[in-house]
């Protein structure tokens, strides 16, 4: 029942999930089936988009013991766009779980609204909610749910904060005083889609991009220069307050040692929820981890992803792989 990060990527033998194990500080792979996209993990369940067409179609199992359960169709019968999230929350004390698929209703090329379905495993069904305001669009990629199945997600600017009750279907828009200053994409390559993202740690969301200033190493991939790294800051926003407050800066000697061997463009950020940020590089052969209460940078294994079948919509997440019930 010992959590562990849980990286998907794709491998010349079809989908998996890479999972590091942090007491021996390495990692083994899980394969999962072809079904489609991971989308959202909890308590050893594991989601996957099987189809994002209208309605999406979700499947939801367990990779160890390869049961797995086609969700019934979502019952969308408005215009709307997305889905724009998903998460779960499993609870392995009653063998229940909820998914929660939110849609983005449009006005003027901005969310206006989301139109959120709730899948109830207890009753087989999917139940529709009243709509929660929003007035900027956000990514399932800087999405995560923070305990006790609170849905939090940062818009591309990381200048606003979605927060989303599953429970009680009730939501509201924190707008930030005090935006970072961060690139949100590299000036070269323009490859840099998967920052900001956030993750929660120590019960506060934090936030990783690329800071404003100081030059890195130069990514190589084979002998041809690919991306020019600005140095990886980090944020936090601490309950009650209504600004990021600035942490800290990768230092950028272990920058360089996390970019070598890579193509240098696509961070994934995870968290093991109390003490460490993870930081995994698509086709390194370090893994970066974070302490923010001793300030500490430690180099761990990398992540055994194939980068030229590496997805651009990976996700990673911090769970058990044990689900004690029936589906």
């Amino acid at each position: 029942m010992r959590s562990h990060l849980l990286v998907e990527h794709t491998s010349a033998s079809g989908p998996s999930i890479a999972v590091y194990d942090s007491l021996v500080r390495c990692w083994s792979v899980v394969p999962l089936p072809n079904f489609g996209r991971l989308v959202a993990a909890s308590s050893g369940l594991f989601c996957i988009l099987a189809d994002p067409g209208r309605p999406p179609s979700l499947v939801v199992g367990n990779p160890l013991t390869n049961r797995w359960k086609h969700l019934p169709e979502i019952p969308l019968s408005v215009p709307a766009h997305g889905p724009q999230l998903i998460a779960m929350v499993a609870e392995n004390s009653t063998g229940t779980f909820k998914v929660v698929v939110l849609f983005g209703i449009w006005a003027d090329d901005a969310t206006d609204a989301y139109l959120p379905f709730v899948y109830e495993s207890a009753s087989d069904k999917w139940a529709q909610r009243s709509n929660v305001s929003a007035s900027l669009s956000f990514a399932t990629s800087r999405s995560v749910v923070k305990s006790p199945g609170i849905l939090l997600s940062v818009d591309s600017n990381a200048d606003s904060i979605l927060s989303y009750n599953i429970a009680s279907n009730v939501g509201h828009t924190l707008r930030l005083q005090r935006s970072p200053s961060f690139n949100k994409e590299d000036p070269k390559t323009n490859l840099w889609r998967r920052l900001p993202q956030i993750a929660i740690c120590q019960g506060m969301p934090f936030l990783v991009a690329r800071c404003v200033g100081e030059r890195a190493p130069v990514c190589k991939l084979g002998q041809l220069p690919i991306v020019q790294h600005s140095s990886i800051g980090v944020w936090r926003v601490e309950d009650g307050c209504d600004s990021w407050e600035f942490v800290t800066c990768m230092p950028l000697d272990l920058l360089e040692a996390l970019v070598k061997g890579s193509d240098g463009t696509d961070f994934i950020v995870a968290s093991n929820g109390d003490s460490n940020l993870f930081f995994v590089l698509k086709g390194s052969a370090h893994m970066l981890a974070y302490d923010p209460s001793s300030s500490s940078w430690t180099l761990l294994p990398g992540c055994p992803a194939d980068y030229n079948t590496y997805p651009l919509h990976q996700s990673a997440f911090y769970e058990p792989l044990v689900w004690a019930f029936d589906l």
